[in-house]
């Protein structure tokens, strides 16, 4: 018996009716990491464990950063 199916169609019945229309953009239509999946979590880490600044750790792994870009790690 598989519940996945009809879940994931109830939920996404109950999120077209909370926006009020279709989805403005496809799934996984978002922007793209610049790091890996592994790398974003050990970064994580890092700054949970060490409170290192992000720049710090974008400098490790040789990318720009600028404050805006936050929310990419």
């Amino acid at each position: 018996m598989q519940l996945a199916p009809g879940w994931t169609a109830r939920e996404n019945s109950r999120l077209r009716e909370r926006r009020g229309h279709e989805r403005l953009r496809a799934e996984g239509g978002g922007p793209d990491h610049q790091l890996v999946f592994t790398d974003r979590v050990i970064a994580t880490l890092v700054i949970l464990r060490f409170q290192l600044p992000h720049a710090v750790l974008a400098l490790f792994y040789g990318l720009t950063f600028t404050p805006d870009e936050y929310g990419e790690l």
